[in-house]
């Protein structure tokens, strides 16, 4: 009898344990916690499992990374070499600016002015201008001894691990021969850009307006409109550049803060020419889902 009563309190205590652990593992519902005289107050569960859902896109190829962590929130043929086009002088912008050339001389609307570097560069990053990334090739190459400048654009491509960039010219046109002027992946382009935010802040953090006004040194002031037509509706930007050519299609980088300090590297790469804005802006939602719980809507852009 009292070995019956043993078992009787072992088979109670198991099973005691086993409602415990079923109740601790159910999910449970949102909980409605009211107070006399108030409405009530809807409980948040928090996520605990993220998915980015990919939005559908024009581009060849596409990246988003999340640069302080390392993650990457999406990859479509990232690692395939494409034409970059004007991506390219994010590379002419980093040689030049770490060249330490103080000056350059530029000819526009047939007036040649003299240039801080800064101020030239920041122009061409803008507007994307042609003439001005040859003026920078021309003037800064002559203070390199041994090299040209495109031989220091792929010199620091390789420093810097990218080992799939290669470069023809300072512009990213397309050479006469039909050949892309330079070419790179999704993912390295995503890297060099975010290289550039860290290296110069200042000369970057310029791309963010949608028009600038530049200055020449002898006081002379022109305007220049952005070629990234959504800039100014893009969260917080960092860094912004375009590129569009008939082999390249159209090609986006930016560098954005999806939160408060929380930069994100988008790529869009061989979209269209208005393609690259609307493929920037899906991925710039999908990763503003990625990042709320399952019972937050995410903020327009």
């Amino acid at each position: 009898m009292e070995q019956q009563r043993k078992k009787t309190r072992i088979l109670t205590l198991l099973s005691i344990g086993l409602l415990g652990l079923v109740a601790i593992s159910v999910p449970q519902e949102p909980v409605a916690v009211t107070q006399a005289g108030a409405a009530p107050v809807q409980a948040t569960r928090v996520l605990t499992l993220r998915t980015f859902v990919p939005p559908s896109l024009r581009a060849r190829a596409a990246y988003v990374l999340d640069p302080t962590t390392g993650e990457v929130l999406f990859s479509r043929e990232s690692d395939r070499p494409l034409p970059l086009a004007s991506l390219t002088k994010v590379m002419t912008a980093i040689v030049a600016h770490e060249s330490g050339k103080q000056q350059i001389r530029y000819s526009e609307s047939e007036q040649e002015h003299a240039w801080a570097t800064p101020q030239l560069l920041s122009r061409m990053l803008v507007s994307s201008s042609n003439s001005a990334a040859l003026a920078v090739a021309s003037e800064v190459g002559k203070s390199f001894s041994e090299m040209t400048f495109i031989e220091a654009m792929n010199k620091k491509a390789v420093a810097l691990g990218l080992t799939k960039m290669q470069y023809r010219n300072p512009t990213g046109l397309d050479l006469p021969s039909g050949g892309s002027g330079a070419e790179g992946t999704a993912e390295e382009v995503a890297q060099l850009l975010w290289y550039a935010t860290k290296s110069a802040p200042e000369l970057f953090s310029e791309t963010s307006a949608a028009e600038l006004v530049t200055r020449a040194l002898d006081g002379s002031r022109s305007r220049v409109l952005n070629t990234n037509e959504i800039v100014a509706s893009l969260p917080s930007v960092r860094a912004s550049k375009t590129g569009l050519t008939d082999l390249a299609g159209g090609n986006l980088a930016v560098v954005v803060d999806i939160a408060i300090d929380h930069p994100l590297v988008i790529v869009v790469l061989g979209s269209s020419e208005s393609g690259r804005f609307t493929d920037t802006e899906k991925l710039v939602r999908a990763a503003k889902r990625y990042f709320v719980s399952d019972l937050a809507e995410a903020d327009p852009l």
